[in-house]
């Protein structure tokens, strides 16, 4: 399924008022080693440019829905 590039940024914007109520449990060990690894790779796609669809080099923003998107649809 393709979004359009509207209808992705209305997603982030209803992401990013969700994620500013959502306050994350306490991580303690290896799940703590994890979320690190994870906002490290995060950071590190900052500015990479999808080459399959020729879109705008990725933001935070982007990054993190598509996470949070992926992460709630296998729940």
């Amino acid at each position: 399924m393709r979004i359009t590039r509207r209808q992705l940024r209305q997603i982030i914007k209803e992401e990013v008022i969700n994620e500013q109520s959502f306050s994350p449990p306490p991580m303690d060990g290896p799940l703590e080693n994890l979320a690190s690894d994870v906002l490290d790779m995060m950071q590190n796609a900052v500015g990479q440019t999808d080459l399959n669809y020729s879109d705008d080099p990725l933001t935070y923003e982007d990054i993190l829905d598509f996470v949070a998107r992926m992460l709630h649809s296998k729940r």
